[in-house]
């Protein structure tokens, strides 16, 4: 087992583009344990997706991500970085960063029922913004398995 933690930044996908206060970014410290949990889950969608072809994923309740409007922390990373984040997060839409970037002033997007998504091609978060009518949900981008496999062991 991995005794680091694995911290993400990704860029957050609005489901309905007229939304106004939504989250930049979406930040997720993937511990040692949770690392685990993912390969355990991993396991069992491989086990399931066997049994069935037509699985198509498998959702869990998940708040541990923070979702981040304009995170002071995160821009300072980027603009130390200068064009680091543009290419980390240009074609995948996510990077990993040194250190956890949530700290007692950044500013977090109010959100409800966030799921993790699994499937074979990878994992997203997917969560509602709270008060909304009609329901705006926000999309991470897919992570690719070999990330959590390269980084963490059952």
């Amino acid at each position: 087992m991995n005794v680091n933690n694995l911290n993400l930044v990704m860029r957050v996908h609005i489901a309905d583009e007229g939304c106004i206060g939504d989250a930049d970014y979406c930040y997720v410290q993937i511990t040692p344990s949770m690392g685990v949990l993912m390969l355990r889950r991993l396991q069992a969608l491989k086990a399931q997706d066997a049994w069935d072809s037509q699985l198509a994923h498998i959702a869990f309740f998940d708040n541990s991500p923070y979702f981040i409007q304009g995170c002071p922390e995160v821009d300072k990373w980027i603009n130390d970085n200068e064009g680091a984040m543009d290419l980390a997060l240009g074609d995948c839409g996510w990077t990993v960063i040194d250190d956890q970037c949530i700290t007692e002033t950044t500013p977090l997007c109010r959100v409800d029922t966030t799921e993790l998504i699994l499937s074979s091609n990878g994992f997203h978060w997917t969560t509602f913004i709270k008060h909304t009518s009609p329901p705006v949900i926000m999309i991470t981008p897919i992570i690719r398995w070999n990330l959590i496999e390269g980084n963490f062991t059952l």
